[in-house]
């Protein structure tokens, strides 16, 4: 699901990669932008192309409704009802599609959402994978990282 998402003037082509969408909203407006507040500032305006989603201004953070696109794209669903798109709905919506913490601060739904989308190629996985005697072969995961780590869990079996 594309959509065209407003602020101002500026459009900008959700969802797309957290870092690529702030470069852009940086250069449209040439300043530094704080991702957790930024609707403060530079609310969203209004939604193209998915009459669904229904922008209550001032009150929106492109930021975060682009962590839940991303998130309903992965899971291939998207709004059958009118989605009055603010703060709380798309931290709710969250909280039902990933069971994330509607009250966490911004950086940590970030976080949370990002490891969603690639569970095994966020470092914090990989160093609880190696504290905590983590087995490929009990948890199974189609990646190519989960190949590479059932490998070598093969391999350091067959050694012994």
């Amino acid at each position: 699901m594309l959509i065209k998402a407003y602020i101002k003037r500026e459009m900008f082509r959700l969802p797309m990669d957290q870092d690529k969408l702030q470069n852009q909203v940086k250069e449209a407006f040439k300043q530094e932008i704080e991702k957790s507040d930024i609707e403060k500032i530079y609310p969203l305006t209004k939604v193209e192309e998915n009459e669904n989603i229904l922008v209550e201004k001032q009150q929106t953070n492109i930021f975060l409704l682009n962590l839940l696109l991303l998130v309903l794209n992965q899971r291939k669903t998207g709004f059958t009802n009118d989605f009055y798109c603010n703060e709380e709905n798309i931290r709710t919506r969250l909280e039902e599609e990933i069971g994330l913490d509607k009250s966490a601060p911004f950086e940590k739904v970030e976080k949370e959402v990002i490891n969603f989308l690639n569970p095994s190629t966020s470092p914090e996985t990989k160093n609880e994978v190696e504290k905590e005697g983590y087995s490929y072969l009990t948890n199974v995961q189609f990646s190519v990282d989960w190949l590479k780590g059932a490998q070598k869990e093969l391999k350091q079996k067959d050694i012994k």
